[in-house]
């Protein structure tokens, strides 16, 4: 028995697929950028369950390699910017680093908070209502 919308259970194990490679992607960056294609690719699915799981997951992965990409710019200005003979001292150097080091856990939350959910809605067969939203907690 099928819920409105779904064409079949294949599309769904291929979203929920998806949802675990942003998930380890987290721990082992390529499969990030692997989840991105793949819901890159996805959106073009018809109006429905899948499409808006993939739209979701796109914007996810999108807003979370742009956030790696800037911490590590933002990481290596620091590195090659305040060396220990400047007016930092390497204790300050330590502190910016720990303060750069919990924005990416921040980050990494909200990436596994949001694709955790939308793991849970891929199992209930129920598509995101808004999936464009950049919220914690997509409906």
């Amino acid at each position: 028995m099928s819920a409105p919308g779904v064409s079949d259970t294949g599309d769904r194990a291929g979203v929920a697929r998806n949802y675990a490679y942003i998930l380890f992607g987290l721990l082992f960056f390529p499969l990030l950028i692997v989840a991105h294609f793949i819901a890159r690719k996805g959106r073009a699915h018809p109006e429905g369950f899948e499409q808006s799981h993939y739209c979701l997951q796109f914007r996810t992965t999108t807003v979370a390699l742009l956030c790696l990409l800037a911490m590590v710019g933002v990481a290596l200005s620091l590195f090659f910017w305040l060396q220990p003979s400047t007016a930092f001292q390497p204790v300050h150097i330590a502190t910016l680093f720990s303060f750069l080091n919990n924005l990416v856990l921040i980050a990494m939350f909200w990436v596994a908070v949001r694709s955790i959910r939308g793991l849970y809605m891929c199992g209930a067969l129920r598509p995101i209502c808004n999936p464009k939203t950049l919220w914690l907690w997509p409906r």
